[in-house]
């Protein structure tokens, strides 16, 4: 790959977080624990070959209705608002 090319390459890691991935997480998706080894791949790849990796998590805050599903209750919560960060 060259550098140029790769500028134009991008790992976007969307909420790979415990409540996702794990069994004993609060919103786990069956079977995503089987791709971490998949994901260590592609960040391994990223830093070998100086790719940007950007990786994102959800966030509520406590009285957010997002969570006011039964199955959200004790999804990991902020009681202070963070400050925006463009």
């Amino acid at each position: 790959m060259s550098v140029m090319s790769r500028s134009k390459v991008l790992f976007w890691n969307v909420d790979t977080q415990v409540d996702f991935v794990e069994p004993h997480g609060k919103l786990y998706v069956q079977g995503a624990e089987k791709l971490k080894s998949i994901w260590a791949k592609i960040t391994n790849f990223a830093a070998e070959h100086k790719i940007r990796v950007i990786n994102t998590c959800d966030f509520h805050h406590i009285n957010s209705r997002s969570i006011a599903l039964p199955e959200l209750q004790g999804h990991r919560l902020s009681k202070k608002p963070v400050p925006h960060r463009p």
